[in-house]
C-alpha cells in the first residue's frame, strides 16, 4: 500500500485556507455541536472519496473531537490537522487516527470549515464522526461567557433585575433569606408574573423558614434542604433554565449593603445544567450523593476539597486569597509548602471582632510565610482565591473542613482574561488599602 496521508483540515470560514470559488463554497452544513441536546451531540457523515478528491464540511462548535474511521479493508494512512487563526493541531499518521481541536480561554461557538482530502491511490471509504468536548474539568473553557460581579456596590440591583429576567422558571437555593429586597422580588415572581419559583433554605435558619412560609402565600415552592449537611450554605439562582448566578453573599441586609463578596453569572449550558441537576437532587430530599462525574462545577461535598486544594497547591508566582477565615490544616500546609516553594502569597482576613478565630488563623498563616492583613473596608464575606494570573475561584465554599467536606455548597474556577481582570484589580485595591 502506498503511505499518503488524508489531510482533514479545521479552518475558520473566511480565514483564507481556500480560494474563493473553490470546493469549500460548496460545503455541506453539519450545524451547531455544543451538546445541549441530542440532535446537537453527534454528527456522522458517510465518506466515499476517490484518490485526490476533498469534500468540505461546515459545523458551528467550540471545541470537539473528531475521528475518521475507514472500512476494515483498504484503508489508508490518514492524518487529521485543526486549524483555527493561530491554534493547530495535528495528530499523528494513522488508518484511524483521532483529534481534539485546539482551544484558547475565550472559546465561543465558531464557524469552522472542516476538509477531508484522499491523498492516497485508492478510494477512501468510511465515515467522519465529530463530537463536542464536553467539559469534566474546572478549568475547561466556556463556550459562553460568564459575567463577573462585585458587590456591595450595586448588587442588589443587580440580583433583582436577575430575578426579574426569569419568564417561567425560577430555582434559588440560599442559606439565609431575610431581606426584604429579595423576599418582595421573589414574591412578586410568583404572584404577580406567574413564574414558577422553586426554593430550597438550611433547614436550620428560623429566619430562612419564616421567609420560605410567607412566599408560600405568593405562590412560591419550598422545601427545606435535606438531612444529612451540617449547613446548607450554597447561594444559586437558576433562571428559565438558560442562566445561572452563583454567589458567595446571602440573601440579608448585609450582603446587600456592607460585606464584600463576588459572584458570577454563568451563561454556559453545561454549567447550567449541573447546578440544576444538583437542585432537582436537593429538591427529592434524598441524602444520597449527587452525581456529577462530569462537571466545571465546585461543589460541596462532591469535589469542592480536591479542587481548591489544586488551585491552592498549583500555584507558581502568587497566590491571592481573600476569605472570610483560613481555617483547614490542608490548605494551610499548602499554603506552606507554596511559599517554600518561592511563591508569593497574600491573604485578606475579616476583622477578628466579627471573626475572632482570625487573631490564631491569621498568626498560622503568618508563621507559615504568607503575608498576611486585616481586611475592614467592608465586612469581608468573600470566598475569593488566585492564583498566578490563570484562574480564580468564587463562590459559597469557606477555607473549613465543614465547608468544604460537610456543607452543600457551589462555586466556580474562572479561567477568562474579563474574569480575571476584574478579580485581580478588586484585589488589588482591597489589598492596597488595607493597612500591613
Amino acid at each position: 500500500m502506498n503511505a499518503r496521508s488524508i489531510v482533514l483540515g479545521v479552518c475558520l470560514a473566511l480565514s483564507g485556507c481556500a480560494p474563493a470559488g473553490s470546493e469549500e463554497d460548496q460545503a455541506t452544513d453539519l450545524g451547531v455541536l455544543d451538546g445541549k441536546s441530542d440532535a446537537t451531540s453527534l454528527r456522522e457523515i458517510d465518506l466515499a472519496l476517490e484518490p485526490g478528491a476533498t469534500r468540505w464540511f461546515r459545523v458551528r462548535a467550540a471545541r470537539f473531537h473528531a475521528t475518521l474511521e475507514q472500512r476494515a479493508t483498504g484503508a489508508v494512512e490518514a492524518q487529521l490537522s485543526a486549524k483555527h487563526y493561530e491554534l493547530e493541531a495535528e495528530s499523528e499518521p494513522s488508518v484511524a487516527p483521532t483529534l481534539d481541536a485546539p482551544t484558547d480561554d475565550e472559546v465561543t461557538l465558531h464557524n469552522w470549515t472542516l476538509r477531508v482530502t484522499n491523498l492516497g491511490d485508492t478510494t477512501l471509504e468510511g465515515h467522519l464522526r465529530v463530537v463536542p468536548i464536553h467539559s469534566c474539568s474546572e478549568l475547561d473553557p466556556r463556550t459562553e461567557p460568564s459575567e463577573v460581579f462585585v458587590a456591595p456596590d450595586g448588587v442588589e440591583g443587580l440580583l433583582t433585575d436577575f430575578i426579574a429576567s426569569a419568564t417561567e422558571t425560577l430555582d434559588v437555593q440560599m442559606y439565609i433569606l431575610s431581606t426584604d429586597s429579595m423576599i418582595e422580588a421573589l414574591r412578586q415572581s410568583a404572584a404577580e408574573r406567574h413564574v414558577r419559583v422553586r426554593l430550597i433554605v438550611d433547614r436550620n435558619r428560623t429566619d430562612s423558614i419564616a421567609a420560605a412560609e410567607e412566599l408560600e402565600a405568593a405562590g412560591v415552592e419550598w422545601r427545606p434542604s435535606p438531612e444529612g449537611f451540617s449547613f446548607y450554605h450554597i447561594k444559586t439562582l437558576v433562571a428559565d433554565g438558560r442562566r445561572a448566578l452563583v454567589f458567595s453573599g446571602n440573601f440579608n441586609d448585609f450582603a446587600m449593603t456592607r460585606e464584600r463578596n463576588y459572584g458570577a453569572i454563568l451563561n454556559d449550558a453545561d454549567d447550567i445544567a449541573d447546578i440544576t441537576r444538583v437542585f432537582d437532587h436537593d429538591w427529592t430530599g434524598t441524602s444520597e450523593p449527587v452525581e456529577l462525574d462530569c462537571t466545571r462545577m465546585v461543589v460541596s461535598p462532591v469535589n469542592s476539597r480536591d479542587r481548591i486544594e489544586s488551585l491552592v497547591g498549583g500555584a507558581i508566582h502568587r497566590l491571592r486569597i481573600q476569605e472570610l477565615g483560613f481555617g483547614d490544616d490542608a490548605l494551610l500546609a499548602l499554603v506552606r509548602e507554596r511559599v517554600a516553594a518561592g511563591v508569593e502569597v497574600q491573604v485578606l482576613l475579616a476583622d477578628p471582632s466579627w471573626i475572632g478565630s482570625n487573631t490564631e488563623d491569621a498568626a498560622a498563616l503568618r508563621e507559615a510565610g504568607a503575608d498576611v492583613r486585616i481586611y475592614t473596608r467592608h465586612r469581608n464575606h468573600a470566598k475569593l482565591i488566585i492564583a498566578d494570573e490563570g484562574a480564580a475561584f468564587i463562590g459559597s465554599e469557606n477555607v473549613s473542613a465543614t465547608s468544604l467536606d460537610k456543607n452543600r455548597e457551589m462555586g466556580v474556577v474562572l479561567t477568562d482574561d474579563a474574569s480575571l481582570g476584574t478579580l485581580s484589580a478588586t484585589f488589588d485595591d482591597d489589598w492596597a488599602a488595607t493597612a500591613p
